[in-house]
């Protein structure tokens, strides 16, 4: 029975036995296990999710960015695609406190309160359990920090054995969904005064007819440029590659004790 000490009881003869378990006062620690992502309980009264981490690899370096669509109840999105800044905003069941606080989820990476792109900067491979605490019973010991959800990293720890080496490489290549078409700089310049000219007449145009001229005869690249920026800036597709490699293993530790020859 949880929270008792185990007890065995030999019977020798068919009669009646009164057995009375001892509370085994280590079972007191588990339960502030239960809140930092043991869910052999917590899954029983509460609300806990949990992936499998190798299902959070995937073609990017940002974990944050492999939560949509893996996690009920878990809402993702990615706002920018700005490096350093492309980091999901996530929310575990909405936005349930109120005001310009705090609204997103506390995040514990082996139980020490960590930020968005601590998380997003974690690796795949070093993660050993990833949960998410839902509701107000799994994440009542966090109190009013944990009112949005609580995300449970647990990273992995050495293992007594052989050594093991592990590597993983991975090649990607990225491509615009779709490419959209700009009008080159002359229809651009031209569209632009005819716009002005149609709702004033008499208004001042944004671009002289000699520069609209100069820049299509290809006069002066410096002071008349006519560049391709989107042909120039982004490639058609891009290639991306990985490497990861880690070791894990431990020798026992063994000691000697040198005695006195007994004489």
């Amino acid at each position: 029975m949880i929270g008792m000490q185990p007890l065995t009881e030999v019977l020798y003869e068919l009669k009646p036995l009164k057995i009375v378990l001892k509370q085994k006062v280590s079972d007191v620690g588990e339960v502030v296990v239960v809140a930092y992502g043991t869910q052999k309980k917590s899954s029983m009264v509460s609300a806990v999710t949990s992936i499998n981490p190798k299902e959070l690899k995937g073609p990017t370096s940002n974990l944050t960015t492999m939560l949509a669509g893996r996690l009920s109840g878990v809402i993702s999105y990615q706002r920018s695609g700005e490096p350093g800044k492309d980091n999901a905003s996530f929310f575990i069941r909405g936005i349930t406190t109120f005001g310009t606080g705090k609204v997103d989820p506390l995040i514990l990476i082996d139980g020490m309160e960590s930020t968005t792109t601590d998380l997003a900067r974690l690796q795949p491979d070093d993660i050993s359990g990833f949960s998410i605490l839902k509701d107000a019973t799994a994440s009542s010991l966090y109190g009013a920090r944990g009112a949005n959800g609580v995300v449970l990293v647990t990273t992995k720890n050495g293992v007594e054995g052989k050594t093991r080496f592990n590597v993983r490489f991975e090649n990607s290549l990225s491509t615009n969904t779709r490419a959209i078409k700009f009008s080159d700089n002359i229809t651009y310049m031209q569209l632009a005064n005819e716009a002005v000219a149609t709702r004033d007449p008499l208004g001042e145009q944004p671009y002289s007819q000699e520069k609209i001229e100069k820049t299509a005869a290809g006069a002066d690249p410096l002071l008349y440029p006519n560049n391709d920026w989107i042909k120039q800036m982004i490639k058609n597709y891009t290639n991306n590659q990985r490497l990861n490699f880690s070791m894990n293993g431990a020798a026992r530790s063994r000691s000697t004790i040198s005695r006195a020859p007994i004489t």
